[in-house]
């Protein structure tokens, strides 16, 4: 695969440079719409990789670097099968000239992302002729370094496996709190560099002790299990995810998600875990004796803003007290 790529990078590099020495205008244009088309599929599979491993953050990353280090690109985005823009990347000035691509990328059960990239022409249009020697010198160093680059990218995807390993909680198969540590202080400093919300629900089941005390440690751990499931599943948009903080208790970290939608969201939570139907051990809980969660809520955004990621768990976790106070299976925000 490596080759295949590389020898295409090759074709593409040396016809562009038999194109410019023509100074045939119109080839020009057409080498540059063939390259670009090219880089979009390879940056499609790139961000494909990352979102087969879950890691939406990874995939924004790639996004956000290609877009500085290909100055050609006007505007890069990824929006989701209702038009709903997911991430943006834009310059200020709008070229005269100007050619997008759009590819569709699998995104699990979720459904078709597309990503689209409108290139500027202009600079094509007024480019001077070039050197052919210089050309093809240059088409032979790419080439290489091309080889190395498909190379890296392949070791990379064989180390984001051993990787996501190290990120899943063995018991309940979600994110563990190794991975909601580090990603939820990339998605703050994200969210603070583009004014953008970022909202945390922090979960806690209901009489848990009680439950394992009485059915056993195992039948815990798959209740524990069912719930990360349910949890899981209720959660729809790219970049949302849940781990297990600790024992039975769960953490979801929400990108662009304010302060009203987190409430609806969490109450969607504590829903899917009524569902379940989920025996108690004692009458204690408020939900006819079956397993409930207990959810707190805290946002950063311009109405509420918060100073540090530690601070946002610290408020996510005394609304969860708040809600654990008023009688459990209920949601409290801070």
């Amino acid at each position: 695969m490596n080759w295949f790529y590389t020898s295409t990078v090759l074709i593409i590099l040396l016809s562009g440079s038999f194109y410019i020495s023509s100074g045939k205008h119109q080839e020009n244009i057409d080498l540059f719409k063939n390259q670009s088309k090219q880089n979009m599929l390879l940056l499609a599979e790139m961000i494909q990789i990352e979102l087969l491993n879950n890691n939406y953050t990874a995939a924004i990353n790639i996004l956000e670097k290609w877009y500085q280090q290909h100055p050609s690109i006007y505007e890069i985005k990824i929006q989701s099968k209702n038009d709903f823009i997911l991430s943006r990347f834009k310059k200020d000035n709008k070229p005269e000239i100007s050619v997008n691509f759009k590819h569709n990328i699998q995104y699990g059960y979720r459904g078709n992302i597309t990503i689209e990239i409108t290139n500027n022409l202009d600079d094509i249009s007024h480019k001077n002729h070039k050197d052919i020697f210089y050309l093809l010198l240059i088409s032979i160093i790419i080439t290489l370094a091309s080889g190395e680059f498909f190379w890296i990218i392949e070791q990379k995807r064989h180390n984001k496996i051993l990787e996501t390993l190290s990120y899943r909680d063995q018991l309940t198969e979600i994110y563990n709190r190794r991975y909601f540590d580090e990603t939820l202080h990339q998605e703050w400093h994200r969210a603070s560099r583009t004014h953008q919300a970022l909202s945390l629900i922090m979960i806690d089941v209901d009489h848990f002790k009680s439950y394992n005390d009485k059915f056993g440690h195992q039948t815990g751990d798959i209740c524990l299990a069912n719930i990360a499931r349910a949890l899981h599943k209720t959660l729809k948009r790219p970049g949302e995810f849940i781990a297990r903080y600790g024992g039975e208790e769960f953490a979801v970290v929400l990108p662009n998600t304010d302060h009203k939608h987190v409430k609806l969201i969490a109450e969607m939570l504590r829903q899917a875990v009524l569902k379940l139907s989920i025996p108690v051990a004692t009458g204690k809980n408020s939900a006819d004796g079956i397993v409930t969660i207990s959810l707190g809520t805290a946002t950063h955004d311009t109405e509420h803003i918060i100073d540090t990621p530690e601070t946002l768990i610290k408020n996510a976790d005394k609304a969860l007290y708040q809600a654990k106070h008023a009688g459990r299976n209920n949601v409290q925000s801070s």
